[in-house]
């Protein structure tokens, strides 16, 4: 995170705060933020359109904020700096940087917390696939899937790394020359990443994360579970799916055959569905107020029975089961405290 701000977000921002200054356009990123242009679309705008906060002295919304005091020493210009929690008090910098990684992770006092607790053993595994859309679907996928595994007390399990859709490849990447540049190295121990693909590490702290919810990698769960499982030889080892895409793509295939053959893959898509916890009965019995028919929407109650509890793992299979845009239950998106009717109000109120 600190990578990104240094490398993208503080570059920009005081670019743009030195280009408003000196009234130019430094790139296209600040022709949006040029009073001209502003002006001139406000004077080619139909006459029976009303702009926003049109008064008498012909101030356009982005006059006003342009205009706005400044509460640094500096006196920095639109983008404004009272719009962030972070002043800067150098005058070299918009805003303070360690403010703003400080707001970012926002997690961090639960780390803190965390860290005080004993974690409890772990049985099992949390296996999932990555969304095969953009990196918001991606993003929401995994959300669910580190839920479940926290739910549950299971190990989360990262998939292999492969090309992620509109980041490594499609008819737009965000950030892949950058990206491959940098070629962050893989998390957990630091080792060479291949280029031209992704992973969860690069955007999520799993270091932070592990502290709550056990995280390891594809290839280390092949090397824990190779004989349980009978994964394929092809497989031994484990670094083998991250170094050779093709043995990625056979992996996933495996992996989903294999839990459709232990009746593990599980059609948990929160537009669908949602997971009664701990169970029906007693969201039913107890929580009915908060988990009514509007709470509920017409969706399917799923339930975390006694044979996935002692299941060695469950799967969330992704775009890789059901039929695209048709089928709920295998696109794991939508909002997160949707996904979960709890058995209580008090439940409701703190995890949510």
């Amino acid at each position: 995170m600190e990578y990104l701000l240094d490398k993208y977000w503080l570059p920009r921002i005081d670019q743009k705060s030195e280009a408003n200054t000196n009234n130019v356009d430094k790139s296209e990123h600040q022709t949006v933020d040029n009073l001209n242009v502003v002006k001139s679309l406000k004077k080619t705008a139909p006459k029976n359109r009303k702009m926003i906060d049109d008064d008498e002295d012909d101030q356009t919304h982005d006059d006003k904020l342009r205009d706005a005091p400044s509460t640094s020493k500096k006196g920095s210009h639109y983008p404004s700096d009272w719009s962030s929690p972070c002043p800067s008090d150098d005058d070299d910098r918009m805003h303070d940087k360690q403010c703003i990684l400080k707001n970012m992770q926002y997690w961090s006092k639960g780390v803190a917390v965390a860290k005080q607790r004993k974690k409890p053993e772990p049985f099992g595994y949390v296996t999932f696939l990555e969304d095969c859309g953009g990196w918001n679907n991606i993003r929401q996928g995994f959300e669910f899937h580190a839920m479940i595994a926290w739910l549950t007390g299971r190990t989360l399990v990262l998939p292999p790394d492969v090309a992620w859709y509109l980041i490594d490849h499609g008819q737009i990447t965000r950030g892949k020359n950058a990206k491959h540049e940098e070629n962050a190295p893989a998390w957990p121990d630091n080792q060479p990443r291949k280029t031209g693909v992704s992973n969860f590490d690069i955007w999520f702290d799993l270091d932070d994360m592990n502290v709550a919810i056990p995280v390891i990698t594809t290839p280390e769960f092949i090397r824990r579970e190779f004989d349980s499982l009978s994964i394929p030889m092809e497989f031994a080892g484990g670094d083998v799916v991250n170094a050779d895409p093709i043995k990625a793509k056979d992996y996933k295939k495996w992996l989903n055959n294999k839990a459709t053959e232990l009746n593990v893959n599980l059609p948990w898509g929160q537009l669908g569905n949602y997971l009664a916890w701990p169970s029906l009965k007693d969201v039913e019995n107890n929580n009915k107020a908060v988990i009514d028919d509007a709470w509920i929407d017409d969706r399917k109650p799923r339930q975390y029975t006694d044979f996935l509890r002692n299941a060695k793992f469950i799967h969330f299979p992704s775009c890789n089961k059901g039929e695209l845009d048709v089928d709920d239950n295998y696109r794991y998106l939508g909002q997160i405290a949707r996904s979960v009717a709890f058995d209580s109000r008090a439940k409701d109120l703190e995890f949510k």
